[in-house]
């Protein structure tokens, strides 16, 4: 269903089947790699942040927008912190910016990254943007 709905297709790309646990790519693979709220919803986060440390190529590029200090659920069993983030991902990156924006009201939560407002409280629920790459 998902195929169809989104023309998965069409696009020029290729789709993989992968778990938090195994990504069925080889080791130095990727170029880029891009995620985007996706890393609260793993359950096994150093895992998951050891898989994408595998497939990326020396010199390659992480994007990733997470969401810090929220309150772990079903759908999202992690807790983001910097300290959690900096332990398992970016301390084999070499951080190239980030970047916090507070979270915004539920209308527009992301009202305060648009308008670049800082950040007063670091232990509340936010946003963080980071690019980082891998040493060659």
């Amino acid at each position: 269903k998902y195929r169809e709905a989104f023309g998965v297709d069409a696009q020029p790309m290729e789709y993989v089947t992968s778990s938090e646990t195994s990504i069925p790519l080889p080791d130095a693979s990727v170029d880029v790699l891009f995620t985007m709220n996706a890393l609260d919803h793993t359950e096994h986060f150093e895992i998951m942040c050891t898989e994408l440390l595998r497939i990326l190529a020396p010199g390659g590029l992480i994007v990733a927008s997470l969401n810090l200090n929220e309150p772990a659920t079903v759908a999202e069993p992690q807790t983001l912190s910097d300290e959690l983030i900096d332990a398992h991902l970016l301390r084999r990156l070499t951080i190239e910016s980030r970047r916090n924006a507070p979270q915004g009201p539920l209308h527009d939560t992301y009202v305060h990254c648009r308008s670049r407002t800082p950040v007063d409280d670091p232990g509340a629920p936010r946003y963080v943007w980071i690019r980082a790459r891998k040493p060659m």
